[in-house]
Parts: structure tokens; C-alpha cells; sequence
């Protein structure tokens, strides 16, 4: 959509949202507390293919 800028800093702040055993929960608040039960399969799959995406349009 053209807002890469935003999409490499959403992705960035992603990356800061584990609770103290790096893992990553389904449901963040808008503080960023950790609201469900922890899926990690379906978190990490979407976060790789975020990565994925941003450095195959970065470069």
C-alpha cells in the first residue's frame, strides 16, 4: 500500500511485545499488556512472514 515506513515501525514495535519468556501472546492491549493465552505457531508464522515481506520490499 505504499506505507513502508509505518509497516518496518509496526513490525519493529512487534518485536518488543513478549512477556519475559519471549513469547508472544494472541491479544495485545492498547498499553501493550499481554491479554490472551499464548499461540506461538500462528504469532511467529505471521511475524516470519512479515519479516519476509519487508525485506523483499526494503531489499
Amino acid at each position: 500500500m505504499g506505507r513502508l515506513d509505518e509497516a518496518r515501525l509496526a513490525f519493529e514495535e512487534m518485536l518488543t511485545r513478549t512477556d519475559h519468556l519471549v513469547l508472544y501472546t494472541v491479544e495485545i492491549n492498547h498499553t501493550g499488556g499481554q491479554l490472551a493465552n499464548h499461540s506461538r505457531v500462528f504469532i511467529l508464522h505471521s511475524l516470519i512472514g512479515a519479516a519476509f515481506g519487508l525485506d523483499h520490499v526494503l531489499g
